[in-house]
């Protein structure tokens, strides 16, 4: 959260960054994954459990919840939140699963995935994407 990056911020502006951050989350999983066929509970949990905003890249921080993709190095980007509650429901993962994940990205995917399955190993051709 914005406030580990920045410890000399004001208590009421994190406890306000974190309502508009919870804020804005809810928004996303209500207006955008639910309205498009997203109805899995677990996937809904895990979403809105995970911190979107902490896995983007500081320069897009305020697109975190946003429905478009978000950029990344090498060409690479940050899936929409509906398309990845889309492919999220479409695994239709069970809790003894085992996933091989190729592109790991920011992390933020691979959190998901190990929200709702027993393993997730992830791959990526990219060392920064998984440096971090």
């Amino acid at each position: 959260m914005r406030a580990r990056l920045f410890p000399y911020l004001s208590k009421n502006y994190r406890q306000s960054y974190k309502m508009n951050t919870d804020f804005a989350r809810c928004q996303m999983i209500e207006q955008q994954i639910r309205t498009n066929g997203v109805s899995d509970p677990r996937i809904l949990a895990a979403l809105e459990r995970l911190a979107r905003d902490e896995f983007v890249p500081a320069a897009y921080v305020d697109l975190a919840f946003a429905d478009c993709e978000i950029p990344l190095p090498h060409g690479q980007c940050m899936l929409r939140p509906m398309i990845e509650g889309k492919i999220l429901q479409a695994l239709a993962l069970q809790a003894d699963d085992n996933v091989l994940e190729v592109g790991t990205g920011t992390g933020y995917f691979t959190a998901c995935l190990a929200r709702l399955a027993r393993q997730v190993i992830s791959i990526d051709i990219y060392s920064e994407f998984i440096a971090t």
